[in-house]
């Protein structure tokens, strides 16, 4: 492509974050965008331009997915009301399923083409296992590919060896592929706080849940409920797992103060604990179907406070 050549594309729709103009036109210099919006508010093309009609067409620009589990896109759909806790099991047992030879492979194919499909080849996923961001990391995506990491106590070790590997990956990765290592300590009733202390260490990009289900703010707060009782059921000895005896919010910016981290969900977030999250640069990545799925808001709580974080 000619990179002055300039293209005026008639669209049905044309959107972008001002607006949906219908019609739209979107005028286009090389791939750089001159203007877009009614056909009026751009004016008539020259005769140096060369039209595109693809009136019948929604233009707009590619997609972000900030939070995905392609690795889990071969998941059978599950039962609307199930609890939080429910779910998570159900989670553990397809893990449990994917160690065959291709599994995890052939879940996170289906997850890029489902991603293409739909408009959005950037993506922060949260990779399960290193055979996922392999095989992510061999897709046409790009964005970022965070290692999911568990451990608490004696287990931590394992997933500090797993952030090395993703370190040294960092250090040898060129220019062709369009995924980059990430690291996400899963949640605070799973990942130990030294772990997640070492991630943001590294200095790679950081993914994360916090403040997903009430469950995870009694266990955070108490050291009680579901999660305690999963964690017996992991193997972890009573009194062996320290809990943080504060509200996650309160605990994990700091933590990961300056790491531009994502944090997944805050569902359960007070006033103060937005501004901490601004304070230390992180993210919130609100996913509303989610939110719907497991009955947020519980216990009495606020909606989610998305429209006072942006």
């Amino acid at each position: 492509m000619n990179s002055k050549e300039r293209r005026l594309i008639q669209a049905s729709i044309v959107g972008d974050a001002r607006g949906l103009p219908a019609p739209g036109v979107l005028l286009l210099e090389g791939c750089s965008v001159l203007a877009s919006g009614t056909p009026a508010s751009v004016g008539a093309p020259g005769p140096e331009v060369r039209v595109e009609d693809l009136r019948g067409h929604f233009v707009c620009p590619p997609l972000v997915n900030a939070h995905v589990h392609l690795d889990l896109s071969d998941l059978a759909p599950l039962p609307d009301g199930a609890d939080f806790d429910a779910w998570l099991g159900a989670i553990i047992d397809h893990r449990r399923t994917q160690h065959r030879p291709g599994a995890v492979e052939a879940a996170v194919a289906r997850g890029v083409q489902a991603s293409l499909a739909g408009g959005c080849p950037f993506v922060g996923d949260i990779s399960g296992t290193i055979r996922s961001f392999e095989a992510l990391a061999a897709s046409e995506l790009a964005g970022v590919g965070f290692l999911e990491l568990f451990g608490h106590g004696d287990r931590v070790a394992d997933s500090i060896a797993l952030l090395e590997q993703m370190v040294a990956r960092e250090g040898r990765i060129g220019p062709a592929t369009g995924i980059h290592p990430g690291l996400s300590p899963h949640a605070p009733y799973s990942t130990s706080r030294e772990l997640f202390e070492a991630v943001s260490e590294t200095g790679l990009p950081v993914a994360t849940h916090l403040a997903e289900s009430p469950e995870e703010l009694v266990w955070c707060e108490s050291g009680t409920g579901p999660f305690a009782r999963r964690l017996t059921q992991m193997g972890y000895s009573s009194g062996s797992v320290r809990f943080p005896g504060a509200h996650p919010l309160s605990i994990y910016p700091p933590v990961l103060s300056g790491r531009n981290a994502l944090v997944a969900h805050a569902n359960y977030a007070d006033p103060e604990h937005l501004e901490l999250l601004s304070a230390h640069r992180c993210t919130v990545v609100y996913c509303p179907r989610a939110y719907r799925y497991f009955g947020h808001p519980r216990t009495g709580s606020p909606p989610h406070g998305w429209r006072h974080m942006r």
